[in-house]
């Protein structure tokens, strides 16, 4: 975890999370791994109970809008997320993909000074 990061869970906000691929690989590039993502956030979304107000997934990143889920939290739901579409890629048909371990964080993409593109294109939510 990182050293001074503080997380406020409990007072029902939504939640804006962004999660990248490994070194930011476009792992998500496919029709079929897209929809394959879909699916698992949709297993997720049930078993933890919380609302999908906007997502966007990009071939080497995602965006989700998220409120706080009924159980756990919403560092449990991108835990599952991550681990259950890391596992039916690598085990699975398709081809093999990595998430990093520290992939997932809950800034604004771009506002950030790590050189990491801004979000422009990013503009369609399903």
């Amino acid at each position: 975890m990182t050293k001074g990061l503080v997380r406020y869970y409990g007072a029902g906000h939504l939640h804006f999370i962004t999660g990248s691929c490994y070194r930011r690989q476009p792992q998500l590039h496919t029709a079929g791994r897209r929809d394959l993502f879909l699916r698992i956030l949709e297993q997720a979304r049930r078993k933890y109970r919380f609302v999908v107000h906007g997502y966007v997934v990009m071939p080497e990143h995602f965006h989700l809008l998220i409120t706080e889920p009924e159980t756990g939290d919403p560092s449990v739901v991108m835990k599952v997320l991550k681990q259950r579409l890391r596992a039916k890629l690598r085990y699975g048909i398709l081809l093999p993909i990595g998430f990093g371990r520290s992939a997932s964080t809950t800034s604004m993409c771009g506002a950030s000074g790590s050189g990491s593109r801004n979000c422009a294109t990013c503009t369609a939510i399903r």
